[in-house]
């Protein structure tokens, strides 16, 4: 390999260091979440989840009944299928 090839090659490298430091790093709550659960509705509330921290204190409290009644529901419905 020549120099400019090596130097090439570590500029890449570098390059792609740059831009996964630039990403922001998830929190401990999306770590903790499933990809998918194969259910739409299901996955909608885990995706709102991973922002329910962004809110406020008071807005959580609501958000956090809105996946619960959801889920709630989207339970109550799988002994019906």
């Amino acid at each position: 390999m020549t120099d400019q090839e090596q130097e090439t090659e570590q500029e890449q490298e570098q390059t792609e260091v740059q831009q996964v430091a630039a990403q922001p790093a998830p929190t401990p709550v999306q770590q903790a979440m499933p990809a998918e659960t194969g259910h739409p509705a299901v996955d909608s509330m885990i995706a709102d989840l991973a922002g329910i921290v962004e809110l406020p204190a008071q807005d959580q409290v609501t958000a956090y009944g809105d996946v619960h009644r959801t889920l709630q529901d989207t339970l109550s419905t799988i002994d019906e299928r």
